[in-house]
């Protein structure tokens, strides 16, 4: 997915992605970030929290893992050391963020391939998937069985009874 400002349908110019220029102004400087009695951040430096999240789940943490767990605990310790390079957070906050991460990536796996599946239907899906693959992805082959294995009949009749668990009250 490109970086530049998205567009919508109609060609109206969206928002585009969040660039954290404030994270490169005084190197070294970390921000504070404040957490209220349920360990959620509050304050000025949870916006900004947020949006680093946000953006270092998307960009640094690939898609194509079929699961968070498949994750090693190595990447994930790299993935901490970033966020805290950046703000002024306790490691008694790491569960908190490793979860809304968690969260984002599944968020943005699902997007991702959603964006793939509307576009294929008009380009076919290998041409949508070529256009679409993430930088952060090694190579066209692993992103290629990726997006193949998403599309297979076994991956979509588990996604629709997971999406049916959901509904249940």
């Amino acid at each position: 997915m490109s970086n530049s400002a998205s567009t919508t349908e109609k060609g109206k110019k969206g928002r585009g992605r969040a660039k954290l220029n404030y994270l490169n102004k005084g190197k070294g400087t970390k921000l504070p970030v404040e957490f209220n009695e349920k360990g959620q951040p509050i304050c000025k430096g949870s916006t900004k929290l947020s949006s680093f999240i946000g953006t270092t789940t998307r960009e640094l943490i690939p898609i194509t893992w079929k699961i968070w767990k498949d994750i090693s605990k190595n990447f994930l310790d790299g993935i901490w050391e970033h966020v805290q390079q950046k703000f002024d957070v306790d490691t008694c906050h790491r569960k908190y963020i490793m979860q809304t991460m968690e969260k984002i990536w599944r968020d943005h796996r699902s997007n991702v391939l959603k964006v793939i599946n509307e576009r294929g239907k008009t380009t076919g899906i290998t041409r949508a998937a070529a256009l679409l693959k993430p930088d952060n992805v090694e190579s066209i082959e692993e992103w290629q069985a990726f997006v193949k294995e998403s599309n297979s009949q076994p991956y979509k009749e588990k996604s629709e009874r997971f999406r049916r668990e959901q509904i249940k009250p």
